[in-house]
C-alpha cells in the first residue's frame, strides 16, 4: 500500500485513538475529501474502524440552557463528526 492510504494507516496506528478527518487531513497534508474516500477504502478491507460521535455545539434560542426545563423546548444544537481508528488484529 502507498500513498494517503498507507499514511493514514500508518497515523492511525502509532496515535491508537479515534481520529477526525479533519485531523487526519492535517497530520497527512492531504484534502479532506481524499481522506475521506481513502478511510472508506480502507474500511471496506478491515483495516479500519468507524464511529460517529454525537456532540452539543449551542444554545439556537433565546433561553440560556439553564433555564430549560420540561416546559420549554430543546434548542440545542447537535453536531456529528464521524471518528477513525486503527483495527488491531
Amino acid at each position: 500500500m502507498r500513498g494517503t492510504p498507507a499514511r493514514l494507516l500508518d497515523v492511525l496506528e502509532t496515535d491508537g485513538g479515534w481520529l477526525t478527518i479533519a485531523g487526519l487531513a492535517m497530520r497527512v497534508d492531504a484534502q479532506e475529501r481524499s481522506v475521506d474516500r481513502a478511510l472508506w477504502r480502507l474500511h471496506a478491507k478491515g483495516c479500519v474502524d468507524y464511529r460517529v460521535v454525537e456532540m452539543a455545539t449551542g444554545h439556537a434560542g433565546p433561553r440560556a440552557p439553564s433555564k430549560w426545563s420540561l416546559h420549554q423546548p430543546h434548542t440545542a444544537w447537535v453536531e456529528r463528526r464521524s471518528e477513525w481508528r486503527f483495527v488491531h488484529e
